[in-house]
């Protein structure tokens, strides 16, 4: 599911965040979703920080699978409101934010560093 560069990064391209958020809605944990796509579990939980997925601290996180399709679990209801998907208007890809940041954050956080970037004449 997440393509990797010719050095074998994994490139976090809209379909692999999307991807990852629907096992994040699912409640696996970090651990387990490296597994499924190939990754290091530092790896994912890099990703889904960047993408603006929500802490899920005192929820139970799943560590398997009870079927052999991941995504025939229900999503919770409490982390998928918690994710709003927006586009960054600065690097055109898709990121989340919670419903109250909805109206006042149009920017991902790689976006917000891009534009520190270019603020500081690092262009």
């Amino acid at each position: 599911m997440v393509s990797r560069n010719q050095s074998g990064r994994a490139i976090w391209d809209d379909r692999a965040v999307s991807h990852l958020a629907e096992l994040w809605k699912r409640l696996y944990s970090p651990a387990f979703i490296a597994r499924i796509l190939g990754l290091t579990v530092k790896t994912v939980g890099e990703a889904a920080r960047r993408a603006g997925l929500p802490a899920r601290t005192g929820l139970t996180l799943r560590t398997s699978c009870p079927s052999d399709d991941p995504f025939a679990v229900p999503e919770n209801s409490t982390v998928a409101g918690q994710m709003v998907k927006k586009i960054c208007r600065v690097t055109s890809r898709i990121f989340f934010v919670s419903p109250r940041d909805q109206k006042t954050v149009h920017c991902s956080l790689l976006g917000r560093r891009r534009l520190a970037t270019y603020a500081a004449g690092f262009a």
